[in-house]
């Protein structure tokens, strides 16, 4: 199930407030689903402006972390590359149904803060969503950028050459693919290595040498530094995946939607749909060989500060690699469902 009831609990008190307290249109998004669960667009006197507002809605304190002022919400790489490359103002709407309050922030740039690994978004408490939220709302959408798509979306006249460049950006999915085959490349390589440390500690203490003989301290160091090295640029490719992948499936959200919505464009769904299940074999066997490799790293020894060192450090590169992966998956998986459904 893509959702659960606990879910559509904060969708259904979100479209109460903006319809009821803010008279503003509010259109769920029940196609697609990455980080926008409706648009809203701004109503003043009864006329719809075309000022268009994404809104990610999150149920429940289980989603937060609970600080005394404010929720903070830990958010992926790919949600990141995904909100912040929108080009629409989106908000992040926290409803609490243990407390029946629901209250909001607004997702840009400035907002996102960077942690070790991820960014967090914090949500004040007293930043309650209702009418009285109308001014601010109203400022977001008149400084921050709107997307053209959207606009055109809703009248239904998307462009040829809106088309051309959505079709571009699909593009991205393929170098998402790229850099996960190069990834896997690079643990599976990785392995090879482990291997060949391991045969070598196991001939050294066939050879009862010591454990600060030379010969065995150098092999340590040079693997260390391998791995090393290999963490460092694991780091930088899992970025350059969720940049690419977040692109990518954005563009074949926009596909989904004209198809679906304004062409019944059979064909191109059935298409798209093969794409991202392709998609899906090939980020499950990249999570395979992480948890492979994990489990062989885990079982180096640990008496030798550098290879302690390299390992925790590497272990942690893919436990956070391994998370940005599940989320595509299971983001690819929902999304091949859905358009199952629709082709069904």
């Amino acid at each position: 199930m893509r959702v659960t009831n606990t879910d559509r609990t904060g969708v259904y008190v979100s479209a109460l407030i903006f319809t009821k307290e803010l008279n503003w249109i509010f259109r769920e998004q029940p196609i697609v689903d990455v980080g926008i669960d409706a648009l809203t667009e701004e109503v003043i006197d009864g006329n719809p402006t075309g000022q268009f507002l994404a809104t990610q809605i999150k149920t429940g304190l289980g989603n937060f972390h609970d600080a005394k002022a404010h929720l903070t919400l830990y958010v992926t790489k790919i949600h990141y590359h995904y909100w912040t490359n929108l080009n629409l103002p989106i908000i992040l709407i926290a409803h609490l149904p243990e407390s029946e309050e629901t209250i909001w922030e607004l997702i840009s740039e400035h907002t996102l803060i960077k942690t070790g690994t991820q960014w967090k978004l914090n949500i004040p408490k007293d930043k309650e969503l209702n009418k009285d939220s109308t001014p601010e709302l109203t400022k977001i959408l008149k400084k921050e950028v709107q997307d053209d798509f959207i606009k055109s979306f809703i009248k239904q006249d998307i462009s040829i050459a809106q088309i051309d460049e959505i079709i571009d950006e699909t593009k991205s999915i393929d170098e998402a693919g790229s850099i996960l085959f190069d990834m896997t490349e690079v643990i599976e390589n990785l392995g090879t290595k482990t291997n060949e440390l391991t045969e070598k500690i196991n001939e050294f203490a066939r050879m009862k040498v010591t454990k600060n003989d030379k010969r065995l301290v150098r092999s340590i160091k040079t693997y260390a530094e391998y791995l090393n090295n290999a963490a460092i640029k694991l780091n930088a490719r899992i970025d350059d995946f969720a940049d690419y992948f977040s692109e990518g499936f954005r563009a074949y959200e926009k596909l989904t939607l004209i198809d679906f919505k304004l062409n019944q464009n059979y064909k191109s769904l059935q298409e798209t749909l093969d794409t991202i299940s392709g998609l899906i074999p090939e980020i499950q066997d990249s999570i395979d060989a992480m948890i492979h490799f994990r489990n062989e790293i885990s079982s180096l020894p640990t008496e030798y500060s550098h290879l302690k060192k390299a390992r925790l450090k590497m272990i942690n590169s893919i436990n956070q690699i391994m998370e940005e992966f599940k989320l595509a998956n299971s983001l690819s998986e929902n999304f091949s469902k859905n358009l199952e459904e629709i082709l069904s």
